[in-house]
């Protein structure tokens, strides 16, 4: 919402959540334009089971962003 906000030059009425993506806009300042991405795995052997699991997670500026995660039981034989 912040974003549509900024482009249609209307201030916000109240606190709201979100940021404004300056980095999408044409004539944004592109000062929050370089995103950290880190991924983070984890695995186990659960016996005849592998488990793993991993959550791709991206900063920009002071904002946190989850971007996408999954995890998956595999069998010895499925390997």
């Amino acid at each position: 919402m912040p974003t549509i906000l900024q482009i249609l030059g209307l201030k916000p009425e109240g606190t709201v959540d979100g940021r404004v993506m300056s980095e999408a806009l044409v004539n944004g300042d592109g000062s929050d334009a370089a995103p950290h991405t880190i991924k983070l795995e984890a695995k186990r052997s659960l016996g005849e089971v592998n488990w793993s699991q991993y959550l791709q997670v991206s900063k920009v500026g002071k904002v946190v962003y989850f971007d996408e995660g999954n995890g998956a039981a595999r069998t010895a034989s499925n390997e």
